[in-house]
């Protein structure tokens, strides 16, 4: 911190000598202004908040909105100011923050800071029937405020909403609602720290020791800073008991002694576990073997599409191994294992995709589901059509449920393009007398277009069998 102030300190003293009494004069006033409040922020000092002079009155920036001056001088002090306040006094922060929410209407950061000072305020309430009404109605203001925030606004605090909603719902000991909340997260949030830090919480105050520990595996190689060692917000997690408290405003569970052994016990029962079993301990009651293997996959594919790079000139191969090895990595600790080269026959020919590969649970059921990779530069219908019928029928003698066919595309064509004829094209084949019926994907969001998925469900012996399209835009 010493370091930052230094460093601020010589910005300042070189915008006072180059700015002042210059054109820019009213912009540097505000900027060094907010510079000093920052400062003072990272201190947690509120008299060293109070000590920043205000700009001068031709430097502020105000106006009136509905009935409420703004005034970005002061709103920007009493901002921090209940930043600070949060966890020193979260009701005084509250009060801050409904006055800025109502000069701000529309405000995300402010929306997201009252609901953690409302759950934080909550969290002190001493009688238990109490506490869960204030939770339950942080919660309800939160959902009434969410309502007036435009839908865009959400996509770089998804993981703050997100990690507030369910704290408010554990504090209201809304279970089932917190399990379907968590049911509906992506595999990357789930390993956010504040994340997985109140969902730990959850299960472990319910006595779901066994979640809190598939909850932590998942997380643990987000979190891992070089082998064997991880950030410490994580090692604190680790190294916590179970705990039958809530945990605070900022998601933190209190660390104490840890029971190696209980964990290894749970380990051990889960990996005897079918695959239905382990997953809906992991995810929560109803979540399906096969939503929980496409969460995996498009987390994968985004790390293989980061290193393409490496797999150009005829490494192709190698890509899938990675593929396939990442997939190992992710469930490992299920005691599940991928094996190539298995299952019925291969296609051959140029382009003739790559090594197939099952998913097998060798303690508990055998195999899981079944994979295919194929590489396209365009539309080519027989040999799409040799691969899906590969997938649903030939490979498919064990009564595999879910198979996926990840399609790597290196063509000419703009890969949306190319999507959504291919879609078109697996949507309207039949294959043997069967017609899929499609499914749209929540996995394929507006700002990464170039990984996107499609679901289709055949019907054979009156029994669902799913395969998941996974199609990664190569191209660059």
């Amino acid at each position: 911190m010493a370091g930052q102030k230094d460093i601020v300190n010589k910005v300042l003293a070189y915008g006072n000598e180059h700015l002042r009494a210059s054109y820019r004069d009213n912009e540097w006033a505000m900027f060094a202004y907010k510079m000093r409040i920052m400062l003072a922020y990272h201190s947690r000092d509120e008299n060293e908040l109070d000590a920043v002079a205000l700009p001068p009155t031709h430097a502020r920036h105000r106006i009136r909105v509905d009935g409420h001056v703004q005034d970005e001088a002061r709103d920007t002090r009493d901002f921090y100011r209940a930043l600070i306040l949060v966890e020193k006094n979260p009701a005084e922060a509250q009060r801050l923050f409904v006055e800025l929410a109502a000069r701000y209407p529309g405000s995300v950061s402010h929306a997201i800071n009252l609901t953690a000072a409302s759950l934080e305020a909550a969290k002190r309430i001493q009688d238990p029937d109490a506490q869960k009404l204030a939770f339950l109605q942080a919660l309800r203001a939160w959902e009434s405020i969410e309502q007036t925030i435009p839908t865009a606004a959400f996509a770089r605090v998804r993981n703050n909403v997100a990690g507030l909603r369910l704290m408010a719902l554990d504090g209201a000991r809304m279970d089932e609602a917190f399990d379907a909340a968590w049911a509906r997260l992506e595999p990357e949030m789930r390993a956010d720290i504040d994340i997985v830090t109140v969902g730990v919480t959850n299960a472990r105050r319910r006595g779901l020791e066994e979640r809190a520990v598939i909850m932590l595996e998942h997380a643990r190689p987000y979190h891992m800073v070089e082998t064997g060692k991880f950030d410490d917000a994580f090692e604190r997690l680790l190294k916590a008991a179970p705990q039958a408290g809530l945990g605070s405003a900022a998601m933190t569970i209190p660390a104490s002694q840890d029971d190696p052994a209980a964990e290894y016990r749970v380990h051990q029962r889960l990996r005897d576990y079918r695959a239905s079993r382990a997953v809906e301990v992991l995810r929560g009651p109803g979540t399906p073997v096969h939503q929980f293997l496409m969460d995996e996959l498009y987390d994968i594919a985004k790390e293989v599409m980061k290193r393409n790079l490496l797999f150009k000139g005829g490494n192709e191969p190698k890509r899938n191994d990675f593929f396939a090895s990442l997939l190992q990595m992710r469930v490992a600790f299920l005691k599940w294992a991928v094996k190539e080269g298995r299952g019925g026959s291969s296609t051959v020919g140029r382009d003739a995709g790559l090594r197939d590969w099952t998913l097998e649970n060798p303690g508990a059921g055998g195999e899981i589901a079944i994979f295919e990779a194929l590489v396209l530069t365009k539309i080519r219908r027989k040999y799409i059509d040799e691969h899906v019928d590969k997938t649903v029928f030939k490979y498919d003698t064990s009564g595999h449920p879910q198979a996926y066919i990840v399609v790597y595309y290196e063509g000419g064509t703009p890969f949306l393009q190319f999507w959504n004829k291919y879609v078109d094209h697996v949507c309207n084949t039949q294959l043997r007398g069967l017609l899929p019926i499609r499914f749209s994907e929540p996995y394929a969001d507006q700002n990464h277009r170039k990984l996107v998925v499609v679901r289709l469900d055949y019907v054979r012996d009156d029994a669902p069998h799913f395969v998941y399209h996974i199609a990664l835009d190569l191209t660059s």
